[in-house]
């Protein structure tokens, strides 16, 4: 009966992480180089983010 509850549970809880890490608002096709100075990097368990300061294409003003 354990058995069985635990696999409901792992079956029921498999959509909200699906949800959660869903990449649907990137292109997974469209691939962009970026070439800058990295501001900031912090690892916060279980994302990690990463300021990049890098100038524009047009040649402008860097952007964070």
């Amino acid at each position: 009966m354990a058995a069985m509850a635990a696999t409901v549970v792992a079956l029921l809880s498999a959509g909200a992480a699906h949800a959660h890490h869903s990449f649907a608002m990137y292109d997974a096709k469209k691939h962009i180089a970026l070439d800058g100075t990295v501001q900031s990097f912090q690892w916060t368990n279980p994302h990690v983010v990463i300021e990049l300061l890098a100038a524009p294409p047009d040649g402008g003003s860097p952007l964070v």
